[in-house]
């Protein structure tokens, strides 16, 4: 089940976060684009992405064969591939509950 939440959560230290910063432009904004993904279709941080998900990729301004790099470059979450039945990554964002969760509740 995803999260059904209504917003995902950009902090404003990212700007200034080093590992970020070293992703193209382009890539920072596909960073923030599977982000939106993730809070859609994943559950707390984790999500099973299709590699060859051509939606997410164009949302994302990549190619479908661009897929598996761009989201494997991205900081701050765990990439696992599996190929097995299909072709598919396990992504599971660091600290997802810390910045993405309403705690004040």
């Amino acid at each position: 089940m995803a999260d059904q939440g209504r917003w995902f959560k950009l902090w404003a230290s990212a700007p200034a976060d080093d590992d970020l910063q070293r992703l193209s432009p382009a890539h920072r904004w596909a960073w923030a684009v599977f982000g939106l993904y993730t809070k859609v279709h994943g559950t707390r941080g984790c999500l099973v992405v299709s590699l060859d998900n051509a939606a997410l990729a164009g949302q994302m301004g990549v190619t479908v064969g661009e897929l598996f790099p761009v989201i494997h470059s991205f900081p701050h979450m765990h990439v696992e591939e599996r190929l097995n039945p299909s072709r598919c990554l396990v992504v599971t964002w660091q600290n997802w509950h810390k910045y993405q969760e309403d705690t004040t509740m």
